[in-house]
């Protein structure tokens, strides 16, 4: 090659790179696509997902376009730096009460040289759920009644969402998404549905309930889980006075004597999916010394002894409680009782 063409040649490559240089400038969209690129693939999550008011939440950022360990990062909360760096990719901060909005964003000079920025507004909303089960309990009982075996649990949500406005959003303007488990209720999901019925698992296990809420405009998202523990039923005995009715102030000790020439006891079926203690749901098997009783059957709660012949001795009382169609729920209790001038009472 003469030194002719070489001259000729670099002309040629200087005339090309004036050309691509011309058309970059005139056309700053070429580079701008690329940095639009880096920026719509730059995933930005907030944990948890759905904050709650007052607690603290990490901000996160990252890409597969470019190595945002060697990118100098600022990171900015409403307007105010918070944090800067080289591959600062997790951002810690507080967030506000309830109705508070939190402006996150971030600006990015990756190695290429590139600046690209990304931005996120965290609006934290709560919802607490409260539960109750449809099980006998006696009258006055101070405690919750229990879920029982193959209970029935009802579960109502009450969200607390804050709007832009600074109204609290009626339950009637959110969409609920229940879940049994790990799957979604749709029957029991949609607009203003804050209440959920779920029956208890078989095989016995745990019952987890949870609920999703949302606005009409998926700003405002809060989310909540409850685990409930089934337990077994339980017959507790109380005496059945003639004048003050059943002692409920006190359950009958084992042993229990009477002095009487007749005493009537009363057993209780806690936790049962049943209305009332004789209730018809439920079966109760009487037996005395190992021998069955004529006064068992559906809702007999009550057997009452007589001491004929004024005899001493003592008897061992016992009864299960069954419930009629949910074979889980069914307890056993036995109590000795003495009789006679020498019992004591």
């Amino acid at each position: 090659m003469t030194a002719l063409d070489i001259k000729k040649t670099f002309i040629l490559f200087l005339l090309l790179s004036i050309a691509v240089c011309f058309l970059v400038l005139q056309k700053p969209g070429i580079l701008n696509a690329q940095i639009s690129s880096l920026s719509e693939n730059l995933s930005m999550t907030v944990y948890p997902k759905h904050p709650l008011p007052n607690t603290q939440a990490k901000v996160h950022i990252e890409s597969y376009l470019t190595d945002l360990k060697r990118a100098n990062m600022s990171w900015y909360v409403n307007g105010s730096l918070a944090l800067k760096g080289v591959g600062e990719k997790d951002l810690q901060l507080t967030l506000g009460g309830l109705g508070s909005a939190t402006r996150v964003s971030v600006i990015i000079q990756t190695s290429e040289g590139s600046i690209i920025e990304k931005e996120m507004t965290i609006r934290p909303a709560s919802v607490d759920l409260i539960w109750e089960v449809d099980s006998y309990r006696p009258p006055f009982y101070k405690g919750k009644s229990y879920f029982p075996y193959q209970g029935t649990i009802r579960v109502v949500a009450i969200p607390f969402i804050v709007g832009q406005d600074g109204s609290r959003i009626n339950s009637n303007d959110l969409v609920f998404t229940w879940k049994k488990g790990d799957r979604v209720i749709g029957s029991e999901s949609g607009v203003g549905v804050d209440t959920f019925i779920a029956e208890g698992d078989i095989p016995i296990r745990e019952t987890v309930v949870s609920v999703e809420v949302r606005s009409f405009d998926d700003i405002y998202v809060a989310e909540k889980t409850i685990v409930v523990k089934p337990t077994s039923p339980t017959i507790l005995f109380y005496r059945n006075d003639p004048f003050y009715g059943i002692m409920f102030n006190s359950a009958l000790s084992n042993p229990f004597s009477f002095s009487s020439d007749e005493i009537e006891i009363t057993s209780i079926p806690y936790s049962f999916n049943a209305e009332r203690r004789n209730d018809p749901n439920i079966l109760f098997s009487w037996s005395m010394n190992g021998t069955a009783l004529p006064v068992s059957g559906a809702g007999q709660s009550e057997l009452v002894l007589r001491n004929e012949g004024n005899r001493s001795g003592q008897s061992l009382v016992s009864l299960r409680a069954s419930h009629r169609s949910r074979i889980f729920q069914f307890a056993d209790n036995d109590i000795r009782i003495q009789f006679g001038e020498n019992s004591g009472n």
